[in-house]
Formats: C-alpha cells, structure tokens, sequence
C-alpha cells in the first residue's frame, strides 16, 4: 500500500515505458507499409533486376530500427535490409541484381520487424503482395547459317508477291516513280504503250524444325557450363533469327514436360518459345523416343 519511495519510482518508470512502447508498437504496426516495384516483368540471363522499395510511416512516431526479410525465389536475390524512417516520412531505395540462371521465379513476399524504442514490443508484418518474373536464356549472335529457302524440290509455300528479283514472274503492273528501270517488262509496255514492270513471285520457304535433346542421361557439365544450357541458348538464338526473318518457326524438346510448339512466325511465337525453354529442364525420353 505504501511501499519505500524507491520502489514506486521504479515501478512507474517501467510502468511507463511499457504503456510508452505498446502505444508506440500499436501506432507503427497500423500505419507502416512497404511498397515494391519492379521494373521489368521479364528479363534475359545477365540482365541486370532493378527493383524500387519504399517504407512508407503515416504514424508520428518514427521507426528507430525495421528489418525486411524477403523470401523471393530467384536465385542469388538478396534484398535484405535494416534502416529507419521518421514519423510521417518514408524512405526508399533501389535494389539491382544481376539474373544469373533462366526460370521462372517469384519476387517476394516479403516480411517487415520493428519495434520500439524499449525493445519491449516486437512487430512482424507480413507483405503478401508478389509478382512473377521469367528469366529467359540469353540470345546470342550466330554464325551464318545456309539453309535453302525452300528445302527440297517442291517443299516449302510461296509467300505473298514481292519486288524481289527471283526465277518466276507473276504478273505485271504500271510502271510508278522509283521502280527500277531492270524490272521493266518490254513486251507488255510496247502493247499498251506504256511502261509496266514485272512482279515475280518470292521464292518458297521451308518451317524451321528446331529438335532440343534434354535427354537427361545425356547431359554432361556442371552449372551453369553444362551441354544442358548450351543447348538451350542455342535453340533460343536460332528461334530468334528465324522469326526474325519471318521464317516459320517450331520447336520440340524431350523435355520434362516434353515441348511441343507448332511452327509460326509470328511474335508471340517468338515469347512461346523464350517462355518454354526457360522452364524446360532435363527428361526421361531419349532423341530417338522423342521423334518416334
């Protein structure tokens, strides 16, 4: 009831403290938030990943000490970080990473710890918010490749009229300002008495079949030198070139899951491609299991 001096003074002091450290805890875990932002949804191996953080405090009370914890599962991404903020401030930074292995990964979630300045209360906030990154291989220059463009006798499919000088003709037009004076087609410009010019018809292309061994009793190296990735980039660089040059493209890998993907041209073909082959990883069918 009526203790010695000492012991109230004591008491009042960790009595305040406490109520000091719990309103300080409650005011924090209700008004800081941590915002991300990345800057690309995709990249290529050796890219560099750029992403933004910002710890926002709507409270008066600073943050003395906040550690973010993220648990994103691209490799070798280490984002990890202690610093503070002052009441009603924030507090952002720039992360940057360079993409080491093809994949696709999660980026965050990602978890928040303060406390108070007693060190009484600890706080833990989970940022749930995540977002997916694909990592493709990396497309590099090849050397020339000769390739007939129409493959065998009577393969292939003529593709639409061109102004390009090939072994048939099509038809003829009236000649216009900046046709070349070589395309001019005499005998049709001496009946109607002016000048026509020839359009022939563009020489037939082939599909390229791009066939991928992933075989994985097959695969020899260690990462990330391994005849594995080697095969891969080059089965994205060749995909590359084609579409590229407009050249109807496919690709099949005894993959896990095996790939299939019809031959087309178009762009979307080209991310089909990217986005299977950086996921694809060994197999259990053989080449000749494959293309049976």
């Amino acid at each position: 009831i009526n203790p010695y001096r000492g012991w109230v003074i004591l008491l009042v002091g960790l009595g305040g403290a406490w109520l000091i450290g719990y309103l300080w805890a409650h005011s924090l875990y209700n008004n800081v938030s941590l915002k991300r932002e990345m800057r690309f949804g995709w990249a290529q191996v050796g890219d560099i990943l750029e992403e933004r953080f910002e710890i926002i405090n709507y409270s008066y009370f600073p943050v003395i000490w906040i550690e973010i914890t993220d648990h994103s599962t691209i490799p070798n991404y280490h984002i990890g970080r202690v610093t503070g903020v002052g009441g009603k401030s924030k507090n952002a930074w720039y992360t940057h990473q360079k993409c080491t292995q093809r994949g696709l990964y999660t980026l965050g979630p990602a978890s928040i710890k303060m406390g108070d300045p007693f060190n009484i209360y600890s706080i833990t906030i989970q940022h749930t918010a995540s977002s997916s990154i694909l990592v493709t291989p990396p497309i590099l220059p090849l050397p020339g490749i000769q390739i007939a463009a129409g493959g065998k006798m009577g393969e292939g499919e003529p593709t639409r009229k061109s102004f390009d000088e090939t072994i048939s003709t099509h038809t003829v037009r009236e000649y216009v300002a900046g046709d070349s004076l070589h395309h001019i087609h005499w005998a049709t410009s001496a009946r109607k008495d002016k000048f026509f010019v020839k359009l022939f018809d563009s020489t037939p292309t082939s599909d390229w079949w791009i066939i991928l061994d992933l075989d994985v009793k097959t695969n020899l190296g260690l990462q990330p030198n391994t005849t594995e990735e080697t095969a891969i980039i080059m089965a994205a660089s060749l995909a590359d070139r084609g579409i590229r040059a407009n050249i109807r493209g496919g690709v099949i890998a005894n993959s896990n899951p095996p790939i299939w993907l019809p031959a087309r041209s178009n762009e979307s073909q080209r991310w089909e491609i990217l986005h299977a082959l950086a996921s694809a990883g060994a197999g259990e069918l053989t080449l000749s299991e494959l293309l049976e």
